[in-house]
């Protein structure tokens, strides 16, 4: 799997709510694939067996050589959240659109331990499908594209209605490494969680109360920047004039929450820290107060919304703040990291 280059969730919100696109036309491709109820999933040392939002099994897809399982088995498989949104053309999976702080959630039982009895799977078959060009998968709100094992880029497919990832890929995602037995009709996902598996042993940490404090303003930042992001993404929704000025409201509190978070960043005595602390607070610093800007240009698009004003103007206003703001987390989360 290769992972493209990262895109943040506002620019995501730009392209989608922001600006007055034209209408795209969904790109897809017409395929046969084969349906193979006789492929085995292996997690570890457990055999999964995987079901629809219905309770229906669900069975592996192979095309082209590449074998792949529904978007919401490999959720739960990953033990993530995971969310459609058919305006965007997006599966989220991890941070979404409604839990952008992508706080568990339950994922409803898609997966089961054990197999399916061979007198309850469908024969082998060949079936028509969907490869799905413009379905856009994000993990953790960073767009993914995959690649088989000969190194070819490979798209998500749909069939009845559900979309498929490649097995290999999500393996990746999570870290493991996957092996195909092709005797035994058998994928092995390896599970370093698994008793045994984990032969590292843990350096005692001694902890640092000037990190542990730089990483709570992170997280406190991060979170007024998520829940702002969720209400610019509520605009996309026809919502009541009620609900826009409940949105103002609550755009406004977020505004000064992050003012105050600031002002407590400023106060903080660096007296003490270390030359790789300090540069982590700077950095620390300056993502607040650019986060501080785009809570600030996001609500007066929420105002102009409520106000039933074109809020269109303040598009690459808006971008400019966005793009920045996630620029300078991920240095100060670097910064942080480095500590």
């Amino acid at each position: 799997m290769k992972r493209s280059k990262r895109i943040s969730l506002i620019s995501l919100c730009v392209t989608l709510f922001l600006m007055n696109a034209a209408p795209v036309s969904y790109a897809s491709q017409r395929v046969s694939a084969h349906l193979n109820p006789d492929v085995t999933i292996q997690v570890g040392d457990q055999v999964k067996s995987f079901f629809d939002a219905n309770g229906q099994a669900v069975f592996p897809i192979i095309y082209q050589g590449t074998t792949y399982l529904p978007v919401r088995a490999i959720s739960a498989l990953m033990g993530e959240n995971i969310e459609w949104d058919s305006s965007a053309r997006t599966v989220f999976i991890g941070r979404t659109l409604s839990n952008p702080g992508g706080v568990p959630a339950s994922r409803g039982n898609y997966i089961r331990v054990g197999t399916i009895p061979p007198v309850a799977r469908p024969s082998v078959q060949i079936i028509e499908a969907r490869v799905m060009h413009d379905i856009i998968i994000m993990y953790n709100f960073e767009a993914q594209s995959f690649l088989d094992a000969t190194g070819r880029e490979v798209f998500p497919i749909n069939f009845q209605g559900s979309n498929y990832l490649p097995v290999r890929a999500i393996a990746q995602l999570m870290g493991e490494t996957i092996e195909w037995d092709p005797g035994q009709r058998l994928i092995t996902i390896s599970d370093r969680n698994a008793p045994g598996n984990d032969n590292t042993e843990e350096t005692p940490v001694t902890p640092n109360e000037h990190i542990e404090e730089l990483n709570a303003f992170l997280a406190d930042v991060v979170a007024i920047f998520d829940s702002v992001t969720a209400k610019v993404v509520r605009l996309q929704h026809n919502l009541s004039a009620t609900e826009l000025a409940e949105l103002v409201v609550l755009v406004s509190g977020e505004l000064q929450s992050i003012e105050d978070t600031i002002a407590d960043i400023r106060r903080v005595n660096t007296s003490g820290f270390s030359e790789l602390e300090l540069e982590a607070y700077n950095s620390l610093l300056e993502y607040a107060e650019a986060a501080g800007y785009y809570v600030l240009i996001t609500e007066n698009i929420v105002y102009m919304a409520a106000m039933e004003q074109d809020f269109s103007i303040f598009a690459e206003t808006f971008l400019h703040f966005a793009m920045n703001a996630q620029f300078k987390f991920e240095t100060a989360r670097d910064a942080l990291r480095a500590l």
